[in-house]
Parts: C-alpha cells; sequence; structure tokens
C-alpha cells in the first residue's frame, strides 16, 4: 500500500483537530518555542515541520545501554508512528 504525502499530510491535519490532540500540540509548540523560537498554529503551518518516526512510548524503560552507559538501542517500537518533528518530545 502506498500512500502519498498529501494524504499523510490530509489524515494528520484532520488528527490536529481533535481536542485533545490541539492540546498536546498546542503544549508542544509552546516547548519547542521556549527552546528553538518556533511559533505557529496548529493545522495552518503543519507543513513546516518534517514529518517523522516518532516512539510514541519514549522511556527509560524502552532505552537500552551497556555497563558504561553507552546507548546500545531503543526497544519496544509498536505503537510508533509518523507524526510531525518533536511531538515525542
Amino acid at each position: 500500500m502506498s500512500i502519498t504525502l498529501d494524504t499523510m499530510k490530509s489524515y494528520l491535519e484532520e488528527c490536529l483537530r481533535l481536542p485533545c490532540i490541539q492540546d498536546k500540540f498546542q503544549g508542544l509548540l509552546g516547548n519547542l518555542s521556549n527552546c528553538l523560537q518556533v511559533k505557529a498554529d496548529i493545522a495552518g503551518r503543519l507543513g513546516d515541520h518534517p514529518i517523522v518516526r516518532v516512539h510514541c512510548d519514549f522511556a527509560p524503560t524502552n532505552i537500552l545501554s551497556d555497563d558504561d552507559s553507552h546507548l546500545t538501542g531503543i526497544v519496544d517500537w509498536e505503537s510508533s508512528t509518523f507524526l510531525p518533528l518533536g511531538w515525542d518530545l
């Protein structure tokens, strides 16, 4: 099955109209704006944010490291999906 970028963008714009998602996205943009001076409205500027694969369950229990605390892997990708950059932050 092939999904075009326009189809993905349309789907994400519809998702971003859901109140619970709008609140989370506004919070994300607020946090990013503090660090990166990013300002955007929800659907109108969605194209400014690259679509990337996000983990959606990123937690210390899903990070693997060796005895020297070097990152060796990230597990539990079953909930991962493609969303705007920074969604998982």
